[in-house]
């Protein structure tokens, strides 16, 4: 748990900044759109998201 608590913080910390500071707008929010697809698919193979 540790370790992964270590790496999120990371991830938060480096480079989720480094993403946010070299996208633009646009591509920050096809990014997170993206994301949010692949979340819900995922949710959806899993049973966790009705389809």
């Amino acid at each position: 748990m540790d370790a992964v608590g270590d790496h999120m913080r990371q991830e938060e910390s480096t480079m989720f900044a480094a993403i946010r500071n070299n996208l633009s707008s646009q591509e920050s929010e096809q990014l997170a759109t993206q994301f949010k697809s692949a979340k819900t698919r995922i949710q959806q193979k899993m049973g966790v998201v009705s389809q």
